[in-house]
């Protein structure tokens, strides 16, 4: 029973050992390039795309409609108010307006995501990171088939 247990955690810690690799293709041995007159005009580009943004983005906060381009074509977007609020009744009316809700299980509940989110980010994500590098494709695509097989 002993060695089942010390094989299963030495096969997580392994696993999850795998996961911290970068996988390959992302790690470069070459020296970084040295700036040249194309490196500078796309700095150059990238400062002046960043500038239409926020002036973009200032024309929107004053109400003003903007033209955008997408990968579906141009668009026009205005900002949209949605609701105004009366400032003379906003304190009388704003206890009533919202609604109310009783949860009796709030405490369970936000512990329960705690718990999920902590092992969905310690332990899911860094197990499937270490089959990603571990195993190749073609084992993945047949453990995924076999899986998807009606019985």
């Amino acid at each position: 029973m002993k060695y089942k247990i010390l094989l299963s955690t030495f096969l997580l810690l392994v696993v999850a050992g795998c996961s911290s690799l970068p996988p390959p293709g992302q790690t470069s041995t070459a020296p970084p390039e040295p700036i040249s007159s194309a490196n500078k005009t796309e700095a150059q580009t990238s400062v002046e795309g960043q500038q239409e943004v926020s002036q973009k983005a200032q024309m929107l906060s004053q109400g003003k409609e903007v033209s955008i381009a997408t990968s579906q074509g141009e668009m026009s977007v205005a900002p949209t108010v949605i609701a105004v609020a009366n400032p003379e009744r906003a304190e009388s009316t704003a206890v009533l307006s919202q609604p109310q809700y009783n949860d009796p299980w709030e405490s369970f509940n936000r512990s329960m995501f705690a718990f999920n989110h902590a092992a969905y980010e310690y332990v899911l994500i860094p197990v499937t990171d270490g089959y990603r590098a571990v195993l190749p494709q073609p084992v993945r695509s047949s453990v995924g088939n076999f899986f998807c097989k009606p019985a």
